[in-house]
């Protein structure tokens, strides 16, 4: 079982090609990930996939309870989170702020294996109000991101 995270925008970019060691993004498949893509909300559907391959697991993530809305924060000492991780994350972090600076729309869901999704929320998050150290992924959010 693994998370995947899966993104939409309006951005017609050909993110396959970006130049990075860091992260990778693949085409969603309508077939594997036909659930998941219809939360999404724009035309262009993609699979962000960890620098490993295969999945999106390393990456950092987090789980918000059902009462408390997601908080985003650095890497704290006493939650030891992996180096690469972080470095991916930031990475990711830096790629969505240029997607949204060149004035495109982005939507980017989190989720484990293709589970609960009809449990999933989708609050509007404001890229510019996360500091790039404090951003993260949340499990069974889908972020509809604006600077």
């Amino acid at each position: 079982m693994c998370y995947v995270i899966y993104l939409s925008t309006t951005s017609g970019e050909d993110f396959t090609q970006l130049p990075t060691d860091l992260y990778r993004f693949e085409h969603a498949d309508g077939a594997n990930d036909a659930e998941p893509v219809k939360l999404l909300h724009y035309a262009n559907k993609w699979v962000l996939i960890c620098r490993h391959g295969g999945c999106s697991c390393h990456y950092r993530h987090s789980v918000a309870s059902d009462r408390n809305a997601p908080e985003f924060g650095p890497p704290e000492d006493w939650c030891p989170e992996d180096a690469d991780d972080i470095e991916s994350t930031s990475a990711v972090y830096d790629c969505f702020a240029r997607i949204l600076a060149e004035g495109h729309r982005l939507d980017v869901l989190d989720n484990w294996n293709g589970e609960n999704l009809d449990s999933i929320k989708s609050p509007p998050v404001s890229l510019a109000a996360v500091p790039r150290e404090s951003f993260k992924f949340f499990e069974n959010y889908r972020f509809d991101l604006y600077e």
